[in-house]
C-alpha cells in the first residue's frame, strides 16, 4: 500500500482530493493530525480517508522564477491500539 502518492502540478486555488486505504475501520480510530489543519481537510468512510487541499496563490516573486512552489501535506492516523499511519500527498502548485 502507498501512503505517498504524488499529485503533479495543480492550479492555484484548484480543490483537489486523494483517497487512501485505511488498514483498521474508522471505529479503531483514537485520533487524526492534519499537518496544515488551515489547508487540507479530510473525510472519512468505512476504510476510507479523503484528503483534500486547497493551495494558496503563488506568491508575485514565485510567479516571475520558477513559476510554481511545492507543497508537501499530510494526515497522521493513531488507532485505539497506539499504531500510526501516515498518509501523504506532495506536488507543485503553478499560475497555469
Amino acid at each position: 500500500m502507498n501512503n505517498i502518492k504524488n499529485l503533479g502540478r495543480i492550479k492555484e486555488g484548484r480543490k483537489v482530493t486523494q483517497e487512501f486505504e485505511l488498514s483498521f475501520s474508522q471505529d479503531k480510530i483514537k485520533d487524526i493530525r492534519l499537518s496544515c489543519p488551515l489547508c487540507l481537510s479530510f473525510k472519512m468512510k468505512d476504510k476510507v480517508l479523503t484528503l483534500a487541499y486547497k493551495p494558496g496563490k503563488v506568491e508575485k516573486a514565485i510567479r516571475l522564477h520558477p513559476g510554481y512552489y511545492t507543497f508537501n501535506k499530510s494526515a497522521t492516523v493513531t488507532y485505539t491500539d497506539g499504531v500510526t499511519e501516515s498518509f501523504t500527498i506532495l506536488g507543485k502548485v503553478s499560475v497555469k
